[in-house]
């Protein structure tokens, strides 16, 4: 009786595992939906369409960086040569303000964000197109134990 209990829910897992779920609760809770992938407990998205943590596809520039001061400028760091065309070593930078930030990112194509929340930190790739957000990479990585 245990053992078929034990199939039936390892069955469930494997079903929703490989069915749209996790990354329909990622949008919105990431850390649950790193839940569901032991035994790292990491996830990692790409996101086209919808909202995601609140941004949203299609915000522009000016949206983007008022969601980012609203969660928090104190927690947040971009890396400085995100998108560039050679690889370089990470130079992180922060904002006091979201006017500071649409001044470093107006011309670029992407944004590399690293989110050090208070309950979550996440790592954002924000893709732009005419100023205009045309993609979404978000990760949730656990460090724990490593």
């Amino acid at each position: 009786m245990f053992k078929w209990g034990l199939i039936v829910i390892l069955l469930l897992y494997v079903a929703v595992i490989i069915s749209p779920l996790p990354k329909h609760i990622g949008r919105t809770h990431p850390s649950l939906a790193a839940s569901l992938y032991p035994p790292l407990f990491n996830f990692s998205e790409h996101y086209e369409r919808g909202n995601v943590y609140g941004f949203g596809i299609s915000d522009d520039i000016e949206i983007a960086a008022n969601h980012i001061e609203n969660l928090g400028l104190e927690f947040v760091t971009f890396n400085n040569n995100c998108g560039m065309p050679e690889r370089q070593s990470i130079d992180f930078v922060s904002f006091k303000s979201s006017k500071d930030l649409l001044v470093w990112g107006a011309d670029r194509s992407v944004w590399c964000v690293h989110y050090d929340g208070v309950e979550v930190e996440l790592y954002f790739e924000i893709y732009f197109s005419n100023q205009n957000i045309v993609k979404i990479s978000m990760s949730k990585i656990n460090f724990e134990g490593t």
